[in-house]
């Protein structure tokens, strides 16, 4: 079952068995949910959980200086990400 703690605990396993012991979570895709930091927790597996916000946001490659469009609530869901998984080393 998709997001389920018992899918999660084998898709991270067998990062385990395969000798991995770090996952990246790309920025580009999503905040994983709290029971994928659990499982990887259990399993001594180290997460790099990026923020949602990735790729060219500065300009240098025509983006936009301004982006995102509303600062308050990227900070907002900035901060609440970080509430969420500061427990998990």
């Amino acid at each position: 079952q998709r997001g389920s703690s018992e899918r999660y605990y084998h898709e991270v396993l067998l990062h385990r068995w395969a000798g991995l012991n770090f996952i990246r979570v790309w920025g580009g895709s999503l905040t994983e949910r709290p029971e994928f930091f659990e499982v990887c927790d259990r399993l001594g597996i180290l997460v790099m959980q990026e923020f949602w916000m990735s790729g060219d946001n500065n300009g240098r490659w025509a983006g936009s200086y301004d982006w995102p469009n509303d600062h308050d609530s990227y900070l907002a869901q900035a901060q609440d990400m970080v509430k969420m998984i500061r427990r998990h080393p």
